[in-house]
Order: structure tokens, then C-alpha cells, then sequence
């Protein structure tokens, strides 16, 4: 049952103006310097944090000015120049890596901006360097091996007309591999192809090639060789040819 008004005023003033307890008092004064301390340390994380973001902000906001500066003037390029810049690029540092990364300097140039996009796309060289490593690439022997087989689609339409340099590296047979099946009918664009093979150089999966290799000057296979069909056999019908390499460990 509550106290009745005068009364309830009267119990809580003779409560909490008694001074406390000298134990208590002790507790009290050890719990605000706790508080304090921690408060201090709170103040100087939160001061510490806000200029830390303060300063990322002003990095950002720098770095964003001098990209504007820099592709303000590339956005006046014509497409003519444009394509001589992105050729001289490709030529120094896009034409051994691997052709289905997308920090590769094809796919790269086509993030920049719609124009960059356009004319990296109209430039069928820069995308003329096929390169599958079917051992070690993650994209070509994991789940994404569709998304691998697309990129690969894409990489080979806009390479079109141009001639194609190949150079595949395999660990085993790669016949039904999805990427191998877009790959193929390509052939008739190859003018020089590599295969490596770390354990196996199975030339099998080129079979059905025999007889298209029509644009062809050079090839080179090196690697262990289990059997299976001749690489000499395979580029038998080949018109244009003019250099075959051949360094075949039998096994």
C-alpha cells in the first residue's frame, strides 16, 4: 500500500539526504573515478576516431580532384588516339596475362568510363592474346567454370576478325571442358598457339581441329607425353605453317 503523500516526500528526504555509509562511501568514490576513467578514455577513442575519418575524408576528396583532372583532358582524346593508347598498353602489359581476369587490361580498360568502354571493345587486338592455364586457374577448375566459359565467349567475339595467339596450359585431358568447347571454334582465327603441360600434354582435345588450322604460323608443344594423338599428325593440314616446336618427355 503506497504512503500517503506528505509521508512518501518525508521518507525519500530522509533517505538521500543521510550521508552514506563510510563502506559505501568508499565504493561510491572508487565507482566514480572508474567512470571518469573511463569516460577519458571514451573521449580520447571517439577524438582519435574523428580525425582519423576527417583526414580519409580529405584523402578521398583529394584523390577524387586529381582523378577529375586526369581523365578530364582523356575524355577529349578522339577514339583514333584512344585506340593507339590502349594498343601501346595492351602491347607492354596485357598480352601474357591471363585472359579471363578481370584486372586484365582488356576487361580493365571497359570499366573506366562508357567511352573507354566503346572503344576498348572496337579494338579487337587488345583482346587477340588467349591465355587459359587449366592447372592453376581457380575461374577454369572450380564452380565458376560457366561464368569462365562466358568470359571466354565474350574475350573471343571481340577479338573478331583479328588473329588469335594461343597458349593453353593443361594438367590433364581438357576434351570436355566447357571453356574448351567455346574455344574451338575459333580455330580458324589461330595464328600461333602454345600448349604447356605440367604433367600430361594431351594433345586430344585439338582432334577435331585437324584440317581448320588455316591461318596458322606457328605452334610449340612442350610437356610429358602418355599417348594419345600426335602433334605432328594434328598440324599435318596446316598451309601456313612455318614453325613447329615440339619438346616431348615420353612417359
Amino acid at each position: 500500500m503506497p504512503l500517503p503523500m506528505h509521508e512518501s516526500s518525508s521518507f525519500y528526504k530522509q533517505i538521500f539526504h543521510q550521508p552514506p555509509l563510510r563502506g559505501r562511501a568508499s565504493k561510491l568514490l572508487s565507482l566514480k573515478c572508474l567512470i571518469t576513467l573511463q569516460s577519458s578514455t571514451l573521449i580520447q577513442a571517439t577524438t582519435s576516431l574523428v580525425d582519423y575519418l576527417t583526414k580519409d575524408r580529405n584523402q578521398a576528396m583529394a584523390n577524387q580532384a586529381n582523378a577529375k583532372k586526369i581523365l578530364s583532358p582523356s575524355r577529349r582524346l578522339p577514339p583514333e588516339v584512344l585506340t593507339e593508347i590502349f594498343i601501346w598498353r595492351w602491347s607492354f602489359h596485357g598480352q601474357r596475362g591471363p585472359s579471363l581476369d578481370p584486372r586484365a587490361v582488356p576487361w580493365s580498360l571497359t570499366h573506366v568510363s562508357r567511352k573507354w568502354r566503346e572503344v576498348a571493345i572496337a579494338t579487337p587486338i587488345i583482346w587477340s592474346s588467349i591465355r587459359l592455364n587449366f592447372g592453376n586457374d581457380k575461374l577454369l577448375r572450380g564452380s565458376r567454370v560457366h561464368e569462365a566459359a562466358f568470359m571466354l565467349g565474350v574475350n573471343l567475339d571481340r577479338a573478331r576478325p583479328h588473329d588469335l595467339n594461343v597458349i593453353i596450359h593443361l594438367q590433364d585431358d581438357i576434351s570436355a571442358h566447357l571453356a574448351c568447347a567455346v574455344l574451338l571454334p575459333s580455330v580458324r582465327y589461330w595464328k600461333s598457339l602454345e600448349v604447356w603441360g605440367a604433367e600430361s600434354c594431351d594433345l586430344g582435345f585439338l582432334s577435331p581441329c585437324r584440317g581448320f588450322f588455316t591461318h596458322l604460323e606457328t605452334a610449340e608443344v612442350r610437356g610429358h607425353y602418355h599417348g594419345g594423338s600426335e602433334p605432328v599428325d594434328i598440324f599435318s593440314v596446316a598451309p601456313r605453317l612455318r614453325s613447329f616446336t615440339k619438346s616431348l618427355n615420353a612417359s
